[in-house]
């Protein structure tokens, strides 16, 4: 057990308490939950509780604005964890929020790779594409399974080369360069321009 000598209004957020047991800061915690669990100077509290319920508050505090970051567009598992880390929660609540967003299918990486590269795969190569995922830190195999069926972006290239190129005469050594800059892979890049200069695949 423990007394409360003290419960502070912080001076940055004025949503949050910074809360003192026996003279010494203890712990921070929202208004609301400190509001909820009556907690008032002079109390005798027993701390285990008191830190039980400061975790129960931190994570769906941290549940709640994950998911207002997530509800802007799909997210990374890692963003997610770089977001909150900036929120300054404890490794301990991040984890907790982790699970559970998992739990729902709030965030996949698997998922967010499938629609990552169909959102890209018109604008950047593979090897850009792969490079991109990679930054985010997502698992190497959910990335190599993603990556595989991608398809050979023939296509893609063509149609990128196409508009590049406009009324301007085509230079078989500028259409590699552009297509090598955004990602594309050799063989790739050499099967389009064929396609460009003879209005047809290579057999």
């Amino acid at each position: 057990m423990g007394t409360i000598t003290d419960i502070k209004i912080q001076k940055k957020n004025p949503n949050r308490v910074s809360i003192f047991i026996d003279g010494e800061f203890f712990v921070g915690m929202d208004l609301f939950t400190s509001q909820k669990h009556r907690l008032k100077i002079d109390q005798q509290i027993n701390v285990d509780k008191l830190n039980e319920a400061v975790f129960d508050a931190e994570c769906a505090s941290a549940f709640e604005k994950s998911l207002g970051l997530i509800n802007t567009r799909m997210r990374a598992t890692s963003e997610i964890i770089v977001y909150l880390k900036e929120k300054l929660y404890s490794n301990e609540v991040i984890d907790s929020t982790i699970q559970k967003l998992e739990s729902y299918r709030y965030i996949d990486d698997s998922e967010f790779c499938r629609v990552y590269i169909q959102n890209y795969k018109n604008r950047w190569g593979a090897k850009k594409i792969e490079f991109m995922l990679k930054s985010l830190k997502i698992d190497r195999e959910i990335i190599a399974q993603s990556m595989s069926e991608l398809d050979t972006q023939v296509d893609e290239a063509v149609c990128l080369l196409i508009r590049h190129t406009g009324k301007k005469e085509f230079d078989k050594n500028k259409a590699y360069t552009h297509l090598a800059q955004k990602g594309f892979k050799s063989d790739c890049i050499k099967q389009a321009i064929y396609i460009i200069e003879n209005g047809e695949s290579e057999d």
